[in-house]
C-alpha cells in the first residue's frame, strides 16, 4: 500500500485490483459456465501474518454469445447469421395474415439469454428456454402499423445473463406494401424446409422453380432468378414463356452448373404474369445453397481413353465448367499438375482473360506437357475471378497420362547436311543420320536407318544399316559411298523401330543431295610429272613421266574417269590428245597415276597453254553431261621454239618484191608464235656479198608484245635491185637468241625506161611542159628542166641528165647538164621533191625548127659511180618549133590543086590528106564550083576554098588536115552542106578524139568550132562524107597559147 492508498484525513480508500482477460480466462474454461470462489488476502507490514477474506462464488462466462465479428471495420457484427423472414415482401396478405421472423440457434447459446430483435420500428425481446432457433411472431397488429417502404430493416442483437452483447447482426431488407397483393412466390422443389437446395442432392440434374396460380391461355410469366456466390459474384437469368393452355403450374429448369455455382450463396426467384396487358408480381422466393463441391464444376479434359489421357495426344483440350456469374475481364486459370520423370510434382499453371463471357472457355495444352508424362498421374483445376471479386475453386480432376506410345515418329536428320540439302563434300568423311530422341523408345526397341536413292539410281546408291539396339544410341554411320550415286538427286531418309512386337516407320527426311560443282575446289587438281606451277619444260622430260590426281573424296571403285589434253602447235593450230573417255577405274581408291602423252607434248608450241582435263562419273555410268570435271591443270609450255620464215608485207608472193612497192614503207612480218612475256625480236635483211653494206639492216630488239610487223628502212632495197636477199629474224628469249628459218626473196630489178620513174620535164614546153612540143620561139630566158623525185631516192645517188637535138643543118648536138660526181642527190632535191636545171640559150638556139629533142635522166640507185650501171629513166622527146605558128589560112595565096584518094597538099600551116574514098578534093576556086557561080562572101567564103566532091565526084570521102602546130582554138566555115550525117572530128597530137559533131544542113555558110582553153591541144581535124555532098571550107583561124 501507498500514501494514495489514503484521504487527507489518514482513512483507508477502497482497493481496486485490476483482473486481465488473460487471468481469466485462465481460470474459467471457455463456453462452460462456472462459479469459481473469490477472496482477497492482506499480510500485514509488522510481520504478523495474512489475514484472508471469506470465499465468494464468482461466476465468470465467456465468450460472447453469437459468432464473433468477421469484419471489425463495420458498424454491425458480420459473423451473425441474418434474421430469417417468413416473407420477403409484406404486402396486404402477409399483413392479414401475420408472419414470422426466426433467429437462428447462434454460436454460444445459453439459458436465460436475451434475444432482441429489431422489425423496423418495432422491438421484440425473447429469453431463451430453450436452446435452438428464436422465432418471433409478427402479428397483424403489429405489421398494419409500419409504413410503407422498400427498404425495411430486420436485425438483431444477443446479451447473456452476465451482460454479454454480440452487437447487433447485419440488416434483412424487406419491402412493406400495404394494399398492394402479390402472387404466390415460387417454390424451390428441391428446397428443404428451411428453403436450402443442396446441389449433391440434385444428381446432376436441373434445379427446377415452380410457379403456381391460376393461369390462363396467353399468359405471359416471366420469371426471374438471382443468384448470389458465395465470393458475393452476381448473376441473374429471366426465364419466359407463353402459356398455350390454362394451368395451376409451372416448372422452369435452372442449369445444375447454377446451382453448383451458388453453393455457399443464395438466389431469389419472382416472376411477373402479363394477362390482357396488365401486369402483376409475385412476392420472391429465397433459396440458400449446399453442397459438397466447390462453386465451379469439374473441367472436362479430351481426349480421354478410360479416364486416361493418351501421351501421344498433339493437342488436349480442357474446357471450363460453365460459371454462371462468368464477366467479361475474368481471369481464367488452369492448374496442369503431373510428376515429372524425376518423381518430383510439376504445376502448369495457364491463364486467360475471358472477352465474351458466353462463349465456352477452352485452353489448348500442347504434346509437351503431355508426352514426357507417361503413366503418371495428372491433376486438373480450374479457378475463376471476376473483376474485383474472390477467386472461384473447381474440386480437383484426378486423371492419369495414358501408357508409352511411339506415336508419330519424326524424320531423322543427317549430321552433315544442313537442313534437307546435303553438299557432297560435307560428306567426304561420314555420313550420319540421326534418329531423333522419344521418351517411349525402350531400351531394348531395334533401330535401322534407310538411305533410299530416287528411281532410277543404281542400287550402290542405297542402304539399309543392320538393326541395332536404341540402348546403343540413335546415331548411325551409313557407307558414304552411297552420295556418289545421288548427286542432284533427292533421296528418302528414314528409320524403323521395332518395339513390343510392333514396327514403326518414321516420317521421311527428303534430302536433296547437290551436285558437286564444276571444277570444284573440293577436288584435286591433276599434274603431270608432279609438276605445280604454271610452266612445264616439255624440254626436261625424258618420257617416264606420269599423270597424276589424287585421291577424290567419294571415289570409288569402278567410277568412269575422262582424260584430255589440248594445246597448240607451232603454227597455231589447235591439237588434243584424248585418254579415257569414260572407262570404267577398277582400282580401290587412291590416287590415281598414268602415262603422261611425253611424245605429243613436245610437239607442242613453245609458250602456249596447254590444258590437262581430268573427270569423273560418280554415279559409274560413263556421261559426258553428267561427267563432273576436276579442276583443270593450265601449263604454259616451255619448248625449243620452232621459228618459221618471215614474210614481207609488200611481197606478197614471198619471193619476188618489187622495188616500187616498197617505196614507202618495208615491212617484215613476224609468224606468229608461241611467244611469252619478256620475249624480244630482231629483223635482218641480208644483201648478198659484195654488196654495199647500206644494203643490209638489222633492226634493234623490241618487245613482241610492241607488234610482229618489224619496219626495215626502204634504202636497202635500192642496193639490192635485181639481187636476192635474205631476210631473217631472231627471238631472244631469256636471253637466248633463236634465228628463224631464212626467207629468200629477190628484188626485182628496175628496167630502163620503167614508165613509173618520172621522165623529166621542160617547163616551158606546151601542156605545163608534157608537150609533144617544144616553142622556143616563146623563150624570153634560158628553159628549165625539172627532175622530180623518183621511187626510192636516197642522198648522194649519182644522177645525169644528158639532152641530144639537131641543127638547121641536120647534124646531132649533145649536152650533159647533170654528171657524177659533180652531181649526186642532195636534201634540198629530196625536201622540195623536185630539182630544176637550166638549159643554156647557146643550146636551144642551134635546134632546127621540126626536130626531136631527147631529154635522158640517169639514177645511179646502188650509188655506183658508172653511168653505165646507171638506170635510164622514161626519156622525154619535144619537138621543137622554131617558127611563129600560123594563126589563119584562107587558101587565097594557094594554087589550085586537086588530089584523089591517097593524096596530100602539103602546106606550111597544115597537110591535107585524102584519106578514103573516091573522087577528087583539093584547092580550087569558088568560082569554078559547079552549079555556080555562088556569090563571094568576103570572110567567109571567097576567092580559093578547099573543096570536097570536086565537080560533084564520089560517093563517100574521108578527109584529114594536120596542123602544124598544136592549137587551143581552131574555126572554120563550111557552106553548101545538104544533109545531117556530115561529122567533123577533132584529134590531139596522139591521135586521140577530142570533140566529135555533125555538121547541120545549112546551104549557107556555118561556122565550126572547137577550144582547149589553157592547152594546145588540138592537132588534126576529119571530116567524114558518107555520101557525095559537095561543100567548101575557108578562112580557118587558129589560137595559140
Amino acid at each position: 500500500m501507498t500514501t494514495t492508498h489514503f484521504d487527507a484525513n489518514g482513512s483507508a480508500k477502497n482497493i481496486p485490483v485490476n483482473i486481465s482477460t488473460k487471468n481469466m480466462e485462465a481460470r474459467f474454461a471457455p463456453l462452460l459456465p462456472k462459479n469459481q470462489p473469490f477472496w482477497f488476502e492482506v499480510t500485514r507490514v509488522s510481520g504478523n501474518g495474512t489475514e484472508g477474506s471469506p470465499p465468494v462464488q464468482l461466476f465468470y462466462k465467456y465468450p460472447a454469445p453469437g459468432e464473433a465479428d468477421t469484419d471489425g471495420g463495420k458498424p454491425f457484427n458480420q459473423g451473425l447469421k441474418l434474421p430469417v423472414a417468413s416473407e420477403s415482401i409484406i404486402d396486404q396478405t402477409v399483413i392479414d395474415e401475420g408472419m414470422f421472423v426466426t433467429v437462428l440457434a447462434y454460436f454460444n447459446q445459453s439459458i436465460g439469454d436475451v434475444v432482441v430483435l429489431a422489425f423496423g420500428t418495432l422491438l421484440l425481446e425473447h429469453t431463451v428456454t430453450a436452446l435452438g432457433d428464436i422465432v418471433f411472431e409478427l402479428t397483424p397488429q403489429m405489421l398494419a402499423s409500419l409504413a410503407p417502404t422498400n427498404s425495411l430493416v430486420v436485425r438483431y442483437t444477443l446479451f447473456d445473463e452476465v451482460e454479454n452483447t454480440s452487437g447487433w447482426s447485419d440488416a434483412l431488407n424487406l419491402t412493406a406494401k400495404p394494399g398492394t397483393v402479390l402472387l404466390t412466390a415460387p417454390i424451390f422443389k428441391q428446397a428443404d424446409p428451411h428453403d436450402v437446395v443442396n446441389h449433391d442432392e440434385l444428381a446432376g440434374g436441373a434445379m427446377v422453380i415452380q410457379v403456381t396460380g391460376v393461369f390462363a391461355k396467353n399468359d405471359l410469366i416471366e420469371l426471374t432468378l438471382v443468384g448470389l456466390t458465395r465470393g458475393g459474384d452476381t448473376a441473374t437469368h429471366t426465364f419466359s414463356e407463353t402459356l398455350n393452355a390454362a394451368t395451376r403450374s409451372l416448372d422452369f429448369s435452372a442449369l445444375n452448373e447454377w446451382a453448383r455455382n451458388l453453393i455457399g450463396g443464395s438466389a431469389r426467384a419472382s416472376y411477373e404474369l402479363t394477362r390482357a396487358g396488365k401486369t402483376q408480381l409475385s412476392k420472391p422466393a429465397d433459396a440458400t445453397f449446399s453442397g459438397s463441391s466447390l462453386p465451379l464444376g469439374l473441367p472436362i479434359v479430351d481426349p480421354l481413353v478410360d479416364n486416361k489421357l493418351p501421351v501421344d495426344t498433339a493437342t488436349a483440350t480442357v474446357q471450363v465448367a460453365k460459371y454462371w456469374p462468368l464477366k467479361t475481364g475474368a481471369i481464367v486459370k488452369l492448374n496442369w499438375q503431373t510428376i515429372d520423370q524425376d518423381g518430383i510434382k510439376t504445376l502448369f499453371i495457364f491463364k486467360l482473360i475471358v472477352t465474351d463471357p458466353t462463349q465456352p472457355v477452352i485452353f489448348q495444352v500442347p504434346a509437351k506437357y503431355i508426352a514426357p508424362y507417361a503413366h503418371t498421374p495428372l491433376t486438373v483445376q480450374c479457378t475463376v475471378t471476376n473483376p474485383g471479386e474472390v477467386e472461384v475453386f473447381s474440386n480437383l480432376l484426378q486423371l492419369m497420362f495414358g501408357e508409352e506410345v511411339l506415336g508419330k515418329l519424326l524424320p531423322p536428320r543427317v549430321d552433315e547436311a544442313d537442313d534437307k540439302t546435303l553438299v557432297p563434300f560435307k560428306a567426304r568423311n561420314t555420313l550420319t543420320i540421326v534418329a531423333p530422341t522419344n521418351s517411349a523408345l525402350k531400351p531394348d526397341a531395334q533401330l535401322t536407318v534407310s538411305w533410299i536413292g530416287a528411281a532410277g539410281t543404281p542400287s550402290g546408291g542405297s542402304h539399309t544399316s543392320p538393326a541395332t539396339l536404341v540402348s546403343a544410341g540413335l546415331i548411325i554411320r551409313i557407307p558414304n559411298s552411297v552420295v556418289a550415286f545421288c548427286l542432284g538427286t533427292v533421296v528418302r531418309v528414314f528409320y524403323t523401330i521395332i518395339q513390343g512386337g510392333k514396327t514403326y516407320i518414321s516420317d521421311d527426311l527428303n534430302l536433296s543431295v547437290q551436285l558437286i560443282p564444276q571444277e570444284s575446289g573440293d577436288l584435286p587438281t591433276p599434274t603431270i610429272a608432279g609438276v605445280t606451277t604454271k610452266e612445264l619444260d616439255v624440254s626436261k622430260l625424258v618420257g617416264n613421266e606420269k599423270f597424276s590426281v589424287a585421291q577424290w573424296f567419294l571415289q570409288a571403285y569402278g567410277q568412269c574417269v575422262w582424260l584430255r589434253y589440248d594445246g597448240f602447235l607451232p603454227n597455231g593450230n589447235a591439237t588434243e590428245h584424248v585418254v579415257w573417255t569414260g572407262q570404267a577405274h577398277k582400282y580401290p581408291p587412291s590416287a590415281l597415276i598414268t602415262q603422261a602423252p611425253i611424245p605429243w607434248l613436245k610437239t607442242l608450241a613453245d609458250g602456249r597453254e596447254m590444258t590437262v582435263r581430268f573427270g569423273v562419273n560418280f554415279e559409274g555410268k560413263a556421261n559426258s553431261a553428267t561427267m563432273v570435271s576436276f579442276p583443270r591443270r593450265v601449263y604454259t609450255i616451255r619448248a625449243a621454239l620452232t621459228l618459221l620464215a618471215p614474210t614481207v608485207n609488200e611481197a606478197p608472193t614471198d619471193k619476188t618484191l618489187d622495188p616500187f612497192a616498197a617505196q614507202h614503207t618495208l615491212t617484215c612480218q613476224v609468224p606468229a608464235n608461241t611467244f611469252v612475256d619478256g620475249d624480244q625480236i630482231t629483223v635482218s635483211w641480208i644483201a648478198p656479198p659484195g654488196v654495199s653494206p647500206q644494203g643490209s639492216y638489222t633492226s634493234p630488239a623490241t618487245l613482241v608484245s610492241a607488234g610482229l610487223a618489224i619496219s626495215i628502212p626502204t634504202s636497202v632495197v635500192a642496193f639490192c635491185l635485181g639481187l636476192t636477199v635474205t631476210v631473217i629474224y631472231n627471238v631472244i628469249r631469256r636471253g637466248v637468241s633463236s634465228p628463224s628459218l631464212p626467207l629468200s626473196l629477190t628484188v626485182l630489178a628496175i628496167a630502163d625506161f620503167d614508165s613509173r620513174l618520172p621522165a623529166p620535164t621542160i617547163l616551158q614546153a606546151e601542156n605545163n611542159g608534157e608537150g609533144p612540143e617544144l616553142d622556143i620561139t616563146n623563150l624570153t630566158a634560158p628553159a628549165t628542166i625539172r627532175c622530180l623525185v623518183w621511187p626510192l631516192i636516197a642522198l648522194f645517188q649519182p644522177v645525169w641528165l644528158i639532152l641530144s637535138g639537131k641543127n638547121a643543118s641536120g647534124s646531132d648536138i649533145t649536152t650533159t647538164l647533170l654528171s657524177f660526181p659533180k652531181n649526186a642527190v642532195h636534201q634540198a632535191w629530196i625536201n622540195l621533191k623536185y630539182f630544176d636545171v637550166s638549159i643554156p640559150e647557146s643550146f636551144t638556139e642551134q635546134l632546127a625548127d621540126g626536130s626531136i629533142l631527147e631529154v635522158k635522166f640517169l639514177a645511179a640507185f646502188d650509188k655506183n659511180a658508172d653511168i653505165n650501171k646507171a638506170i635510164t629513166f622514161t626519156l622525154r622527146r619535144y619537138t621543137i618549133r622554131a617558127l611563129k605558128p600560123i594563126l589563119s589560112e584562107n587558101f587565097d595565096h594557094r594554087a589550085t590543086q586537086l588530089i584523089a584518094p591517097g593524096g596530100r597538099i602539103v602546106l606550111d600551116s597544115m597537110t591535107i590528106t585524102f584519106l578514103a574514098g573516091n573522087g577528087y578534093m583539093g584547092i580550087t576556086s569558088l568560082a569554078n564550083v559547079i552549079t555556080g557561080p555562088y556569090p563571094q562572101l568576103p570572110d567567109y567564103c571567097y576567092g580559093q576554098v578547099l573543096e570536097m566532091h570536086w565537080q560533084a565526084s564520089g560517093t563517100a570521102q574521108h578527109m584529114h588536115i594536120q596542123f602544124n602546130w598544136n592549137y587551143s582554138y581552131v574555126s572554120f566555115w563550111c557552106r553548101f552542106a545538104q544533109f545531117n550525117d556530115l561529122s567533123v572530128y577533132f584529134f590531139d597530137e596522139a591521135g586521140k578524139t577530142l570533140h566529135h559533131m555533125y555538121l547541120a544542113n545549112n546551104f549557107n555558110p556555118q561556122l565550126v568550132t572547137y577550144s582547149t582553153p589553157g592547152h594546145n591541144y588540138i592537132r588534126s581535124i576529119e571530116i567524114r562524107t558518107p555520101r557525095m555532098d559537095l561543100m567548101v571550107f575557108d578562112y580557118f583561124k587558129f589560137e595559140y597559147i
